[in-house]
């Protein structure tokens, strides 16, 4: 029993004391009529429920850092006024486990709709889902309560940091990055030689535009790079993340995503791969431009957490280390993985001081 209810319940107690030592009506009166006020609008509260709904509105993409804004719509069909309501939300990031329990007072009128903005702060980039887990009425003298559980959510993206670097490509024997942007290792077959000319399509790097040919024909001409830069890199994203840090999931998300972008301008076509969390499986995407790049960041930052699936792991990395040429995992710490046979396997990995606002200062990353 909470102090309010204490209070409440001395408080009748002091009136009937009252009634009996002063003899007086209205000391037995006024308890009775507070009693009776309170179940009768605690029914009412309980009725309401029936017909009480709630709609939340977000915006559904914002950069990291800043504020995330909405409201909720609560609607309630009966014209009586509703008395005290709290609204109990359970906000997460998917993609770096962050949760908190929010709780929000109102006061729904005689309009019957009422509107309640909400800000939330986007610290770090991920999938954030606003869910209103219920909605408690209270009677008037806020004693007794009876919930309402709700199904309404909403997820807002939350896009990350993107560093732009040139990818310089190399040979090397290196298997581990001794930089946190660096990692070299054999990348066998990727070249930057062209081998075709084609029309120019949506997606394609302009920086590939052959200008020559471009002025003979009506439409422009892009130079396709040589077929043993397809598919020879896949960069997997580690979300096992062992670390209970929110920035370690968030700066690992960063350099990920990154690491595919500057790829793409480097006119290197990948695959990206990670555990998904939903799906409960390793899913691969071929990325051949910005728009394949980004039309997957959704799934990305809702990745989740890969818990307890070392096995599916490392029968993931064998298998895409076996497929491609080079295979690089973007990780917390490199994995004890090392049983595996895997050919050109690198492990770009981050540190405890990591955070998005030092990754400008890295090095050109070097393959």
């Amino acid at each position: 029993m909470n102090r309010k209810s204490l209070g409440f319940f001395l408080l009748l107690l002091l009136f009937l004391i009252s009634a009996v030592v002063w003899r007086q009506k209205l000391f037995l009166i006024i308890p009775i009529i507070v009693i009776l006020t309170g179940i009768l609008t605690f029914a009412y509260a309980k009725l309401a429920t029936t017909n009480l709904n709630a709609e939340l509105k977000f915006t559904n993409v914002v950069d990291k850092g800043k504020n995330v804004t909405g409201k909720i719509i609560v609607n309630n069909k009966y014209p009586v006024p509703l008395n005290e309501m709290v609204l109990n939300f359970e906000i997460k990031n998917i993609l770096t486990g962050e949760t908190k329990k929010v709780k929000e007072n109102l006061f729904l009128g005689i309009t019957k709709k009422s509107e309640m903005p909400l800000e939330l702060e986007s610290k770090y980039c991920g999938c954030i889902k606003v869910e209103l887990k219920n909605i408690e009425i209270f009677d008037i003298w806020g004693i007794a309560s009876i919930k309402k559980n709700f199904n309404e959510s909403q997820q807002v993206y939350v896009m990350p940091y993107t560093i732009t670097q040139d990818i310089e490509l190399g040979n090397s024997n290196a298997k581990e990055a001794s930089d946190t942007w660096q990692f070299m290792e054999n990348v066998a077959g990727v070249s930057g030689e062209v081998f075709d000319i084609k029309e120019y399509q949506i997606g394609d790097n302009i920086k590939n535009i052959h200008w020559k040919l471009t002025g003979k024909y009506e439409n422009p001409m892009v130079k396709k790079m040589a077929k043993e830069a397809e598919d020879s890199i896949i960069l997997i994203f580690d979300n096992r993340f062992e670390n209970s840090k929110y920035e370690m999931a968030d700066a690992l998300a960063e350099m990920f995503i990154s690491l595919s972008r500057n790829l793409l301008n480097e006119n290197i076509p990948h695959t990206i791969g990670w555990w998904q969390e939903d799906k409960e499986k390793y899913i691969s995407y071929n990325i051949r431009s910005e728009q394949d790049l980004v039309s997957r960041l959704p799934k990305v930052l809702a990745a989740g957490k890969c818990v307890n699936k070392t096995s599916e792991y490392e029968n993931y990395i064998a298998k895409m280390s076996f497929e491609k040429a080079h295979t690089v995992i973007v990780a917390e710490t490199k994995s004890d993985v090392h049983n595996i046979a895997a050919k050109g396997v690198t492990w770009l990995t981050v540190d405890d001081e990591l955070n998005s606002h030092n990754l400008k200062q890295r090095r050109a990353i070097k393959i």
